[in-house]
């Protein structure tokens, strides 16, 4: 019997991940999204979506789900401190009668993240990782019933179809000597734009500036070292960083920017 076609291997730009897929299979950067590659099976229909260095968490229309108990570890990347990452299937309703669908994706084992917000942080880069995929699920009723869509979705992900989708999601191998940083993540806070400091240098600062800084305005904390700038409601909504800090001494020379996670 002749040896089945060895396995293609897709690997990014820069390095940074790589993932193996079925021969029939191609990768596809995605048009219009800088960072973005569509897993496609033989038939041309997508069966995942790689998304790399995205700078935060989305606000995701599909914000919660039901847990269809499937669970693949993906051994070649790692959760912010060192946590395992797996493959897992909800079962969601949508945002309309009648949408109901498995979504799936790579998460953080413990993370409290829903299905639609679920990336791997990446601290040495100070971006996140996407890998998911979303298909619509048939169920006796519409809409169903919790246990309904459940059961669909089990179904769905105990699959011989998404096994496949599954091990091509869990060979997913990040190589942090690739990465190249664009920030770094703090536990409350991404920090970016820095100005002559270091990520551990921005995070001390702004630690002890929110613990022990005296108010200075009306949204604003310093120590004798840095000011720190507190954006309302409206200049956030205008994409302003939610806290900016400046050095007392040189503020044109070292300075740097906070944004919530």
């Amino acid at each position: 019997m002749p040896a089945a076609p060895a396995e293609k291997t897709f690997t990014t730009p820069d390095g940074l991940l790589s993932f193996n897929y079925p021969p029939a299979w191609s990768v596809e950067a995605v048009a219009g999204q800088e960072n973005s590659y569509a897993v496609m099976d033989g038939s041309g229909g997508t069966r995942a979506t790689l998304r790399d260095k995205v700078a935060g968490l989305p606000n995701a229309s599909v914000t919660s789900g039901f847990d269809a108990g499937f669970k693949m570890p993906v051994p070649g990347i790692k959760g912010p401190a060192g946590q395992g990452v797996s493959v897992v299937v909800h079962g969601v309703y949508g945002q309309a009668v009648g949408a109901q669908a498995a979504a799936y994706a790579l998460a953080t084992d413990g993370s409290p993240e829903p299905i639609g917000r679920s990336g791997v942080e990446v601290p040495a880069g100070g971006y996140y990782v996407f890998f998911t995929g979303m298909i619509p699920l048939d169920t006796p009723t519409v809409p169903p019933s919790q246990a309904e869509l459940m059961g669909s979705a089990t179904a769905f992900a105990n699959s011989p179809t998404f096994a496949e989708t599954a091990r091509v999601m869990a060979s997913l191998t990040l190589n942090p000597g690739k990465a190249t940083a664009v920030g770094c993540f703090g536990v409350k806070y991404k920090y970016l734009e820095l100005n002559g400091i270091s990520c551990d240098d921005a995070k001390a600062a702004l630690d002890r500036v929110e613990k022990t800084g005296t108010g200075s305005g009306a949204r604003n904390l310093e120590t004798p070292e840095f000011y720190c700038f507190y954006a309302s409601y409206g200049e956030r909504q205008n994409g302003q960083a939610d806290v900016i800090c400046r050095h007392q001494v040189t503020p044109d020379a070292i300075s740097f920017e906070a944004w919530f996670k």
